[in-house]
């Protein structure tokens, strides 16, 4: 939540989201791994538009034939484990 009122501008309440899948990091080192990504829906009765922080460029709403060709790892990785509606790379 304090991620996406932050980075997209976005407030919404705890029972909005829904927890999908929580991916662990590759281990570094024996002390030290890569941090978690942790993926959850929201669900939406109309169209959000972000107000993006200095942190983005740019967003975009795609359907599946105009999906960008490169993504960033948290998108590879929820495409990979099908969490984006069975897209596939």
């Amino acid at each position: 939540m304090r991620e996406l009122a932050e980075e997209a501008g976005l407030r919404v309440k705890p029972k909005h989201l829904s927890k999908l899948e929580r991916v662990a990091g590759a281990r570094k080192n024996k002390s030290q791994r890569d941090r978690d990504l942790h993926y959850y829906l929201l669900k939406v009765e109309r169209e959000l538009v972000p107000r993006l922080n200095h942190e983005h460029s740019g967003y975009g709403w795609f359907t599946r034939d105009q999906l960008p060709e490169r993504f960033n790892l948290p998108t590879t990785v929820a495409i990979e484990r099908g969490l984006l509606g069975g897209i596939g790379l």
